[in-house]
Formats: structure tokens, C-alpha cells, sequence
């Protein structure tokens, strides 16, 4: 890939999630993931431990979370492939049980009552 095709592209993968002011003109959801990524970023002090990161994509917030283990969930047939995407469990089937334990059947790996200290969605 040319060299400046690659850094356009990052670039505008910059823009979807952590938007500047050239956000507003390249990103149609540019309100939405600035509030999203502002309010991350002084909240993420307060998430410790283990988190899950259910539908994490290219786990673009993965950055602002300083925690002891950050794992990524998503779906397998999201309908877009997964080719620049971070994911650590495909899920197929989705249960949640109680307040901290959660139930995840992956074709990837199995868990049975996992205690999670955070969950992100």
C-alpha cells in the first residue's frame, strides 16, 4: 500500500473514534463518539481489574483503560469482516447471569462463571 494511502487511512480510523474538529466534516457520528470518547477518558481512572469490552471492534478506547487485563468481545457474524479488528473472543451466544458473572458459549474459547470487575460496552 502507497505510503500515503496508509497514513490517510489511519488517520481516518482516528477521526471515527477519537474525533477532532476535522471530525465534524468526515464523521457523521462525530457527536456521538466525541461524547463517548471524553467521557472514557475521565471516567477511566475508576475502571480497575479485569474488563470485558463486549463488541470491542478495533478496541479503540483500549487505550484510555489502564487495567489489569482488557478483553475484547464480539460477535462473529457482525456482518463486516474482522480484518483490522483486536478481537480476543467471538461470541455466538450471550447470557447474562446475575450482576458480575457472565456466561459466554464461544467457538473460540468456553467460560463458565467468569467474574468480571467492569463490563464495557
Amino acid at each position: 500500500m502507497n505510503p500515503l494511502f496508509k497514513k490517510i487511512k489511519i488517520y481516518l480510523i482516528k477521526e471515527q473514534y477519537r474525533p477532532s474538529f476535522a471530525g465534524l466534516f468526515l464523521n457523521p457520528f462525530y457527536f456521538a463518539r466525541k461524547a463517548i470518547y471524553k467521557n472514557i477518558k475521565i471516567y477511566s481512572i475508576n475502571i480497575t481489574g479485569t474488563t470485558l469490552d463486549i463488541g470491542c471492534g478495533s478496541k479503540p478506547y483500549a487505550s484510555l483503560l489502564l487495567t489489569e487485563k482488557y478483553i475484547g468481545m464480539d460477535i462473529e457474524a457482525s456482518g463486516h469482516k474482522h480484518t483490522d479488528s483486536q478481537i480476543d473472543i467471538f461470541y455466538t451466544v450471550l447470557k447474562f447471569q446475575l450482576k458480575t458473572t457472565i456466561l459466554i458459549q464461544s467457538s473460540a474459547l468456553k467460560f463458565r462463571n467468569m467474574y468480571l470487575t467492569r463490563m464495557f460496552f
